[in-house]
């Protein structure tokens, strides 16, 4: 019998379901908002709330980077480091230099995030507020309500400045592995955000009270992060300084956060870079098939990837406390589960998918099954090496930054090459095979050249979804 309070508690206190929860109230919060916007506000309102999402870009993009870099090094001061500058080798116990947290070189990690924070804020205000002055000086001309709009503009990018320059509470939380207990607030304040914007929408509120309402609660949620910090670890982090300059931590933090932006940006600007580029060459229909496909892959690589993504604060509190073997113990099993969940999504999207769209009636489609096929064989490849890169990326090592980037680069350009030319599964070939082709199995030789892992420990059971996927997949393509 399975005792049923203890399997909710479990899941309550999971990292990964408390993951899957977040996502899919920030999901929710698009699929209740976006059908209102759509029905309640005239052309131009609905102009502004698209272009208000889009201009906070950058410090969303720097927040995240940062905030992944700073989580680690948090963390590595939580297994007893002191030098919090990335673990490019396994570090044996003996060098671990406090048998505890290392809470001088948190608090120095700390006050340094909240500077970084405070800048991006400051820098992606200033951007914002550029860009949309000249965005709205055309959009609202002749338009009536323009003066509300331009106070929703305002509220919007005062509550985003106060969002981006106080990350640093969220981010100590997660370095100090309060990951569910952070996660169980998001849901709670993202699904308010919802029901108070769907609410805010449903009077006929306008614009300016839909900004107000949504923004309100992700302030809310920061002042949240910030109670919180004075109950955990006996308030000790909540009376580090907020703000502080320190060159040796930027120095730490400087490497990975650029290698991973660089990563980052290769990998999801170049699949958008080529579907503008593609609408001189594709038609609608196909253009449209193109988007919402990589909609569908995108949503099923997230959440597949919740399991390891999840518990990365406490690998890198394992890494820093010389437990690596430890460490790989959990996250092979992590990716396993991990690509397990992305092959059978997958999977979904080749059979399911196609006849569901034409039950529903639906105008779009996907791309037909052989570029489909090849699109997320080439991910699920991708995918793998890129966990198992996780595994130094837990150290703050960020690897093949330079093969992304160049991958990224050279689809783009092979794209406007054979898009007029080829088949679609051609293009897709060119836009997805290369990246996987390139690192290949790459991060297994180099965690076991520097990490002394052995190849069985990161191929077995990690790579069994991905040949099973590849099995099934050729066995099915013929019969759709």
């Amino acid at each position: 019998m399975i005792n049923t309070r203890k399997a909710l508690l479990w899941l309550w206190n999971s990292p990964t379901f408390t993951t899957w929860g977040n996502y899919l109230v920030q999901s929710l919060r698009l699929l209740v908002l976006t059908p209102l916007v759509l029905t309640k506000f005239d052309d131009v309102e609905i102009a502004a709330w698209f272009l208000f999402v889009s201009l906070n870009f950058f410090g969303t993009t720097l927040t995240m980077r940062l905030g992944l870099t700073f989580s680690r090094m948090l963390a590595f001061a939580m297994g007893g480091r002191t030098n919090l500058s990335s673990i490019k080798t396994a570090v044996p116990a003996r060098m671990v230099t406090s048998s505890g947290p290392a809470w001088a070189a948190f608090a120095r990690a700390y006050g340094m995030a909240g500077t970084l924070s405070l800048g991006v804020g400051l820098v992606n205000i200033f951007l914002a507020l550029g860009m949309g002055w000249f965005a709205l000086d055309n959009l609202l001309a002749d338009y009536d309500g323009d003066s509300m709009v331009w106070l929703a503009f305002i509220v919007m990018q005062l509550s985003s400045l106060v969002i981006f320059s106080f990350q640093q509470f969220r981010v100590a939380l997660i370095g100090m592995n309060y990951v569910p207990l952070v996660n169980r607030w998001s849901v709670v304040f993202g699904t308010f955000s919802c029901l108070a914007g769907a609410i805010a929408l449903l009077c006929d509120s306008g614009l300016l009270w839909l900004v107000i309402v949504v923004q309100l609660f992700l302030v809310l949620e920061i002042v949240r992060d910030w109670r919180i910090l004075r109950r955990v670890e006996g308030g000790r982090v909540a009376s580090f300084r907020l703000f502080s300059l320190d060159r040796e931590v930027f120095h730490w933090a400087w490497e990975p956060t650029y290698k991973g932006l660089l990563a980052f940006g290769s990998v999801y600007g170049s699949t958008q870079a080529v579907g503008i580029l593609l609408t001189k060459s594709w038609d609608p229909a196909l253009i449209s098939a193109y988007f919402l496909t990589l909609r569908l892959v995108d949503t099923v690589v997230r959440f597949s990837i919740a399991p390891f993504v999840s518990v990365t604060p406490k690998l890198s509190t394992m890494m820093a406390s010389g437990e690596h073997h430890n460490a790989l113990a959990i996250a092979r099993i992590r990716v396993a589960v991990g690509l397990s969940i992305m092959a059978v999504g997958f999977l979904c999207i080749l059979i399911v998918v196609p006849p569901l769209l034409k039950f529903i009636g639906s105008k779009v489609t996907i791309l037909q099954s052989e570029a489909l096929a090849v699109i997320t064989a080439s991910i699920l490849q991708y995918r793998y090496g890129n966990l198992i890169a996780g595994l130094a990326g837990v150290g703050n090592v960020i690897l093949y930054w330079k093969e992304e980037f160049i991958s990224g680069v050279f689809a783009v350009f092979a794209t406007l090459l054979f898009a007029e030319k080829e088949s679609v599964t051609v293009v897709c070939l060119c836009l997805f095979c290369i990246r996987p082709i390139i690192i290949n199995f790459r991060p297994v030789a180099y965690m076991v050249e520097h990490y002394g892992y052995s190849a069985k420990s990161l191929l077995f059971p990690s790579y069994l979804p991905v040949l099973i996927y590849l099995v099934l997949m050729l066995g099915i393509l013929p019969l759709i």
